[in-house]
């Protein structure tokens, strides 16, 4: 797993800007088991329809390319995403969990 806000080198990678979304997928090619603890924009009520819309689009695609490459290569990998509610990509997450560690929200590349 890459457990990006449960690693304190992940989080500062993601912190500045040295991995994305795509990186993390590459590296769960090769090692891992998907995608873990990965902080992302999230959509509210609030937000308009388009904009709602497109996060559930770009959040479904992200989806669709892990079970694509999970198909690919015939092993198990798993997307376990934190949309964060009103969150724009780059913003600090506000976790006030012990387990989890706040970093940038990446954006659904």
């Amino acid at each position: 797993m890459l457990p990006v806000c449960e690693d304190s080198g992940l989080a500062a990678a993601a912190n500045d800007g040295r991995i994305g979304i795509g990186s993390l997928l590459h590296f769960s090619a090769v090692c891992g088991c998907g995608l873990d603890t990965v902080p992302v924009p999230g959509a509210t009520q609030q937000q308009p329809a388009g904009q709602r819309s497109a996060l559930l689009h770009a959040t479904a695609a992200l989806l669709h390319d892990v079970a694509a490459l999970a198909f690919r290569l015939n092993k198990p990998l798993s997307a376990r995403l934190l949309p964060v509610p009103g969150g724009k990509a780059g913003e600090l997450t506000a976790f006030d969990l012990p387990y989890l560690l706040n970093c940038k929200m990446l954006p659904l590349e």
